[in-house]
């Protein structure tokens, strides 16, 4: 559910004829301090909620007759249910995956006003300083009868490895309100020169392995992908024994990759051939399904942080020698018909089989507090993230 923030309220007074030509503005401030502003001078000045005495509701006009400058409490005012100042949802940001050094922000905005205001986002470096500003054309008043159903904006020419911090803004004449809290805009960790799906990514590993961006069947680093079974190259609607291409409908009928006539026919192959590895069937190249060695070795050469990318929880895996970095989305797994755990955990095959017992590969299992290297039956869909020299 969204968090929705008010902006900072205040007491607003007018000394026009009529509403739409406002010249002053009056702020009592939480100190007591009454501060007069000229609406059509300069400098622009910024509150924050914890500046600025808070009055949710007023109204200032009886017709189309104003009454001066006055306190709120003297007898011949009328007093509407009308707000002077919008409510945002909380704000969203998303670096856009176009190879450009940009970032798309957006927040709703709700609730009638008594006049019309101009909205608009005020984006800040590291050090609070403003870096770029933007205001929408379009004057809001009801979010009924507003052109745009939310407010949005893409910055451009920001700087990948910089954090910043964005704020919605409410500007009368040339006084802008900012409301809080903000959106931090954390660093972008996508290393992909541009949209074109899949890329190698070095994150310097002693091997030279190169991991994708993106899963098997992903259009974007954050997309889920593709569920395949072990050793399998297609999708499909039902994942069990009874549909996995290398067995006779149970674990012990291995018809291939078997090293213990317990379980099936032996054929003492251990490591997926090319045609079984659905990376190289449908990514060609030398793409190809990591070993368990592989994936041990991306679990030992770099930080692993749990977090939200574009709405998609998920690993960020930084390398420890040259800080580029993957994102490997919680895409759960799937068994029988059903897909579960989409969020919360995730499932990764590697190519290699589990010698222990020959229905059983290993994989990567991630939870927001694990990444363990496991087992499971090779009938299982799990995603596939392609490795490359």
């Amino acid at each position: 559910m969204r968090k929705v923030f008010p902006l900072v309220t205040f007491l607003l007074f007018y000394t026009s004829m009529f509403a739409q030509d406002v010249q002053n503005l009056v702020i009592w401030m939480r100190s007591g301090e009454r501060i007069v502003y000229a609406l059509d001078e300069e400098p622009v000045t910024r509150f924050t909620g914890t500046d600025v005495s808070v009055f949710a509701q007023a109204g200032l006009f009886e017709g189309n007759s104003a009454r001066g400058e006055f306190p709120l409490w003297e007898k011949d005012v009328v007093l509407k249910e009308q707000y002077l100042l919008p409510a945002f949802s909380e704000v969203e940001s998303r670096w856009q995956d176009d190879g450009k050094t940009s970032v798309a922000v957006n927040a709703g905005v709700n609730r009638d006003l008594l006049l019309p205001v101009r909205l608009g986002f005020s984006l800040c470096d590291e050090e609070g300083k403003e870096f770029q500003s933007y205001v929408n054309p379009v004057s809001y008043q009801s979010a009924s009868t507003w052109s745009f159903r939310r407010l949005e904006n893409v910055f451009e020419g920001l700087e990948r490895s910089k954090e910043y911090v964005c704020y919605p803004t409410v500007k009368f004449g040339n006084v802008e309100f900012r409301a809080t809290p903000p959106v931090e805009i954390e660093p972008d960790s996508c290393m992909c020169p541009d949209g074109h799906h899949p890329h190698m990514i070095d994150l310097g590993l002693p091997s030279g392995t190169k991991w994708a961006c993106c899963n098997v069947g992903a259009s974007s680093p954050e997309e889920y992908g593709g569920y395949y079974a072990w050793g399998e190259t297609e999708e499909k609607n039902n994942y069990d024994w009874s549909t996995y291409k290398y067995s006779k409908g149970s674990s012990d009928t291995m018809t291939k990759y078997c090293t213990d006539a317990d379980y099936g026919t032996v054929n003492n192959k251990t490591v997926l051939e090319l045609q079984d590895d659905v990376a190289h069937v449908k990514w060609g190249g030398s793409w190809r399904m990591p070993t368990k060695s592989e994936i041990n070795e991306l679990r030992d050469k770099c930080f692993w942080t749990w977090t939200t990318r574009n709405g998609v929880e998920g690993y960020v895996v930084t390398s420890k020698s040259n800080g580029t970095s993957i994102f490997l989305p919680a895409a759960g797994n799937r068994w029988c018909e059903q897909v579960s755990g989409s969020g919360s955990c995730g499932s990764y095959w590697s190519a290699s089989l589990y010698e222990s017992n020959s229905y059983s590969a290993c994989n990567l299992d991630l939870y927001s507090g694990s990444r363990d290297l496991s087992n499971v039956n090779r009938s299982y869909g799990f995603s596939v993230r392609p490795v490359a020299e």
